[in-house]
């Protein structure tokens, strides 16, 4: 039913039901006839929400109230758009939920850390979570390529590529490869055993001290048990004062592992010494 809207093409057997209101559009949803495939579906836009692309297998529900819908494509599902949410890509089997400017998870909540390596292959993948974004939990399997916004949880197993300027995770199990950026930061990380929390590589640029010598916020807020990071910055200092506190018992443990510079010098001395925790212990 086309009620004002605007529907830019529907090819190969494509699935539009429904659009209403004159700032209302769909461009292109692509069909699955002559392939096999499943046709791309969209069930509902209205009150200018807009819908760029859905591929074959993709599915969007409900996209209203100024809601955007980039692309869907490969089994992805969007359920929910709405209040000037904004959805840049969903590709593979990820899912978007009830959306008002926050996607609810990216990834599977039973795919085992095990298949981490795998994710780019299988599991559910966001290409960029921008300035304003919120992912609530980055889950087995799942990968955001680019953070700038703030993803609150990364499961065991689950990654994000690269959090860069302004973007913040608020607590890591899995895995960072990279924080770029004089503001970017992990508010706190926490593994557990064979599944350790890891950031591959914090780069030179954010651990530079802003202002009166020290940044806003640490780096790394929090370093609990089974917490592995290294940091390319080969000026100790600065590095100390890029972690904010550390769990004494996993420090004593040696549940902690903090490397720095190019020769990857171990940082865990001067951490002890800052905590106060003997170097015999």
């Amino acid at each position: 039913m086309l009620s004002g809207g605007r529907v830019g093409a529907v090819e190969s057997g494509g699935v539009v039901n429904r659009v209403t209101g004159d700032d209302a559009s769909v461009g292109v949803v692509m069909g699955g006839m002559g392939s096999g495939e499943k046709p791309g579906i969209v069930r509902s836009v209205a009150g200018g929400g807009f819908v760029e692309r859905v591929g074959e297998r993709g599915i969007v529900g409900d996209v209203k109230d100024g809601g955007t819908v980039g692309e869907v494509s490969g089994e992805a599902s969007v359920q929910r758009v709405r209040r000037g949410g904004r959805v840049y890509a969903v590709v593979k089997n990820a899912v978007v939920g009830d959306n008002e400017g926050v996607i609810g998870f990216v990834g599977s909540p039973v795919l085992p850390s095990s298949a981490a390596d795998g994710a780019d292959e299988s599991g559910a993948w966001l290409a960029h979570n921008r300035s304003g974004g919120v992912v609530e939990q980055v889950r087995g399997g799942g990968r955001v390529q680019e953070n700038a916004g703030m993803v609150k949880s990364v499961s065991s197993g689950g990654m994000v590529e690269q959090v860069a300027d302004g973007g913040a995770i608020g607590s890591l199990s899995g895995r960072v490869m990279v924080v770029d950026g004089t503001s970017a930061r992990v508010d706190a990380m926490s593994g557990r055993e064979n599944a350790w929390a890891e950031i591959d590589s914090v780069d030179y640029h954010a651990t530079e001290q802003i202002g009166d010598g020290r940044r806003d916020k640490p780096v790394v807020g929090r370093l609990g048990p089974y917490s592995r990071v290294h940091f390319e910055s080969g000026n100790a200092r600065d590095v100390l004062a890029s972690i904010g506190r550390v769990d004494r018992g996993a420090l004593e443990a040696g549940l902690v592992d903090v490397t720095y510079g190019s020769r990857r010098e171990s940082l865990l001395p001067l951490l002890r010494e800052r905590e106060g925790v003997s170097v015999g212990e």
